[in-house]
This record gives C-alpha cells, sequence and structure tokens, in this order.
C-alpha cells in the first residue's frame, strides 16, 4: 500500500488512497418521510429519512444537506419520482445542486402529454470533484404552469465519498 499517512481536517488516514483504503469515509442514503406535494420551482426537497447510516454524519435531515467533509471525489444518485406533474410545464425536472455547480435531470416539455402525469421518474448520476465545507442538495425546477408537482416518498438521495484527487 503507498500514500503518506497523514490527516484530513479532522479525520485521518492515508492520503492518496480510495476510499476503501484510506480510513476517510462519508456515506449517506435518505428519503422522503411522506410525500412533498405542490411543490414550487427552485424549492429543496426534503430529503430527511435515512434509509442507511449516514457514515461520518455527514447528511444533515434538519437542512437536506450533505457536506463534503474532505477534498476529493464524491459520487452522488439521485431517483426523483414526480407525480401528478401539470401539462402546461415547459420542463419539469429535479437538479443536484452542488457547491460548483448543478446537475439537471432530463428536461421533459410536458406540453406534449393530454393531461398531467401521475407518475415521472428522473434518475440523475454523478461523479464530481468537491472542496472540503461544499454542500450538495437537490431542488425541483420547471418553467410554466402551477405548482402542482408532487414528489414521491419513493424519492431517495444517495451518495459517498469515492477518494481523495490531487
Amino acid at each position: 500500500m503507498s500514500g503518506i499517512i497523514g490527516t484530513v481536517g479532522a479525520r485521518s488516514g492515508i492520503v492518496g488512497q480510495t476510499q476503501s483504503g484510506s480510513g476517510l469515509q462519508s456515506s449517506f442514503n435518505v428519503k422522503l418521510s411522506a410525500n412533498q406535494d405542490n411543490i414550487a420551482s427552485g424549492v429543496t426537497i426534503l430529503f430527511n429519512t435515512l434509509q442507511a447510516p449516514n457514515i461520518g454524519g455527514d447528511f444533515n435531515t434538519s437542512t437536506y444537506t450533505y457536506t463534503a467533509p474532505v477534498t476529493g471525489m464524491y459520487t452522488f444518485l439521485v431517483n426523483a419520482y414526480q407525480e401528478n406533474v401539470d401539462n402546461v410545464h415547459n420542463y419539469s425536472r429535479a437538479i443536484l445542486q452542488t457547491s460548483n455547480r448543478g446537475y439537471g435531470g432530463s428536461i421533459f416539455d410536458t406540453r406534449v402529454w393530454s393531461g398531467s402525469c401521475w407518475l415521472f421518474g428522473q434518475n440523475i448520476g454523478v461523479l464530481t470533484e468537491m472542496e472540503a465545507g461544499d454542500i450538495a442538495f437537490v431542488y425541483h425546477n420547471y418553467s410554466g404552469g402551477t405548482s402542482t408537482t408532487d414528489y414521491s416518498s419513493a424519492s431517495f438521495f444517495s451518495g459517498y465519498f469515492t477518494g481523495i484527487t490531487y
């Protein structure tokens, strides 16, 4: 095993190793405790129920955000299930927002539907670099129409520290 033993923030490990070899571990998997109804554009999705251990304690269920404990690469996955999507939206989607950029789900023109859509699923998966203290959260985004979209409690948001970069 190569690397330099050191301390990064409040956590120690072997610098230059991946998560499995470094001792630096951070992961979470959260869902909504109930459907989030009639959500407006720009509103954070309330992922507040842990489905797996919050390893490292880096996901805050009160603010619905993940805070990167160290600088490095992170993997995030979002499965967002929208219900009652208005058919007059120009588009409706979930956005995974980090401190540095947003990652949008598929943009779908809902005006092609003959009525509101009962269930519309979106998946977002990214590998991104974050600095210690950067945050990640998910919010709803749409253009046109009204706030009729609900997010199903089957939606989830998960992530983990992948490794240190240089």
